[in-house]
């Protein structure tokens, strides 16, 4: 009997996501979006803000955004996290805290950033090359901390092959460009 009351007292833990913003500006706008749905924080006087996903019943992917500054989120059911967020250039940069923070450190990781300028100067072969060694990083990558969670092993798998196709799919032109910036120079 107690064992049934302590059931159906305790309370189910919905996602929360405390942000906090230095250097942000006051007149911008911050805007949180979860899979479809977007919300409009009201950042305090210190830059912070919190929100109650209870509607989050399955992983979703999402953006927080300080007027140009765009932040990837990664979102679990039950499972909250801190994001601070800095604007100042000294110190520019987001870090994350809490249970949901490995699974965004890895979301937010260099292995999703655009390809460098230099890259499309290279030749095809050696361009070829280098996108073999992102997918290197990528199982690398896999292999984060005891985690074995193939739903976010996939997730960060189709992630990365977005952007290899972007990035490959634009090699022709930007390479053209890149050799055209080269010959001027």
């Amino acid at each position: 009997m107690c064992a049934l009351f302590l059931c159906t007292c305790r309370q189910e833990e919905n996602t929360k996501v405390y942000v906090r913003i230095v250097g942000g500006e006051e007149q911008v706008s911050t805007v949180l979006r979860v899979g479809e749905r977007s919300f409009s924080l009201v950042l305090d006087s210190i830059g912070e803000a919190e929100i109650d996903l209870f509607f989050l019943t399955e992983v979703s992917e999402g953006v927080l955004r300080h007027g140009r500054y765009e932040l990837p989120l990664f979102f679990e059911p039950n499972q909250s996290f801190e994001v601070f967020i800095n604007l100042d250039s000294n110190d520019f940069g987001a870090e994350f805290n809490g249970e949901g923070a490995l699974k965004n450190e890895i979301w937010n990781s260099e292995l999703f950033s655009p390809f460098p300028d230099s890259v499309f100067r290279l030749e095809e072969i050696a361009f070829g090359r280098f996108v073999g060694q992102k997918r290197l990083q990528l199982k690398t990558c896999m292999d984060f901390g005891e985690q074995n969670d193939s739903l976010f092993k996939a997730k960060i798998q189709e992630r990365l092959e977005e952007l290899l196709l972007k990035e490959v799919s634009s090699y022709s032109e930007r390479h053209t460009n890149k050799a055209n910036e080269s010959v001027k120079d």
